[in-house]
């Protein structure tokens, strides 16, 4: 009598890490700000694991408002609804951004703050931040920056949950009348050379 052929299943996805990964438990995850357009060709911002052709290759803010102590005047978010949950480790996340704050006046300051967070719907929670040395007068054009934001507790991401990453410029200045312009990148593809903006994110590995 013939035995019964068994046909083994292979997993719906195979996952491979190199031997550092497999000593430290952990891997690390890239992601990348976009802007997209919808269904009604509204631009959304999105955090994509995609090298994509961003809709919009840079942000560009312009303010001469008086703020005597550092003012946020630029905050915007970039989304990923999470398919598959998965847990944040403990360590150090990182951001790459390339950002330009150009002024004529001595007394304007600026700094740009990158917040990596969760929502899930009902509270938003923060998970590590890192921020620029802040800038004087910074008419040096575009300075790239690596920005340590480190991660002190586990984080669990559950199908529906957001994985969000925050942008924010602040500023302040003593006197109106001087203009300043704000630019940061985020085209994944890099049409242009460190025009882009990459996160990189621990996570636990699958035991």
């Amino acid at each position: 009598m013939p035995l019964k052929t068994i046909y083994r299943r292979s997993p719906e996805v195979v996952m491979s890490f190199d031997y550092k990964d497999v000593l430290n438990g952990q891997g690390y995850l890239t992601y990348y700000l976009a802007t997209a357009l919808d269904s009604t060709a509204t631009k959304q911002r999105v955090l994509t694991p995609n090298i994509v052709d961003s809709n919009d290759v840079s942000t560009t803010d312009t303010s001469d408002a008086v703020w005597a102590d550092f003012t946020l005047i630029l905050d915007h978010d970039y989304d990923l609804t999470i398919q598959k949950g998965g847990n944040i480790a403990i360590g150090t996340a990182t951001a790459q951004i390339t950002v330009n704050s150009n002024s004529n006046y001595s007394a304007h300051y600026s700094y740009w703050v990158v917040r990596l967070r969760k929502d899930d719907g009902s509270s938003e929670t923060e998970i590590a931040s890192g921020k620029t040395p802040t800038l004087q007068d910074a008419s040096a054009g575009d300075v790239r920056h690596l920005l340590k934001m480190g991660i002190s507790s586990g984080v669990s991401l559950n199908k529906g949950d957001i994985l969000r990453v925050t942008v924010e410029l602040w500023e302040k200045q003593a006197t109106s009348g001087h203009s300043q312009t704000f630019i940061y990148y985020h085209d994944p593809a890099a049409r242009t050379a460190d025009h882009d903006t990459i996160i990189s994110i621990p996570f636990k590995l699958p035991s």
